[in-house]
């Protein structure tokens, strides 16, 4: 089965949020949250080092919805509204979404946003209206340091299974059993 994910490569990832940006524009979104977030790894604040003086380093991970293979919001919707494709895509129906925000609870990851004005749950679908159509998501397209990439990690000729394949990767959260397809490279 194909599985479509994001290979965020944290090496070329220099926290600038284009990304984000790139989010808000393409999907109109309103407000202060985008269906992508960049986060300071084990900073305590954004942007702010870890270290003494001079030893300091900074690190930054991009968060969206991880396209699990087990996603507890779906066992979580009461309604049904979501659901995995043949691509291996979570999926919102807004059409069924009832605005329970239960999924919201669920998600481990802190990545589905409840839009008040639409009374229902959205998150990133990789750009469905794009990836139909056999183009990269937005924040895939728009990353200038080419920290993210996009394919189908089930492909082991894909380019994202190519570069899992070259270097040491992981996922985040394992322990809670949502088994994420996107993956980080270190």
């Amino acid at each position: 089965m194909t599985q479509y994910a994001l290979v965020f490569d944290k090496r070329c990832c220099i926290g600038c949020r284009t990304c984000v940006i790139a989010c808000r524009v393409e999907h109109n979104l309103d407000g202060n949250y985008s269906f992508i977030n960049v986060l300071t790894t084990d900073g305590a604040v954004v942007d702010l080092p870890r270290g003494t003086f001079p030893d300091l380093t900074m690190e930054w991970e991009p968060i969206t919805c991880m396209q699990c293979q087990n996603p507890s919001c779906v066992t979580a919707c009461p309604d049904e509204a979501i659901a995995r494709d043949s691509c291996g895509v979570v999926l919102i129906d807004k059409a069924k979404c009832t605005g329970c925000r239960l999924c919201l609870d669920a998600c481990p990851y802190e990545v589905i946003h409840f839009n008040k004005r639409e009374n229902v749950a959205e998150k990133c679908d990789l750009c469905r209206e794009r990836t139909e159509t056999g183009s990269q998501p937005f924040c895939v397209r728009e990353c200038a340091f080419g920290a993210i990439h996009f394919g189908d990690i089930s492909d082991k000729e894909s380019e994202v299974s190519q570069k899992l394949r070259g270097r040491a990767s992981y996922v985040l959260k394992p322990e809670v059993g949502t088994e994420p397809s996107n993956r980080y490279l270190g």
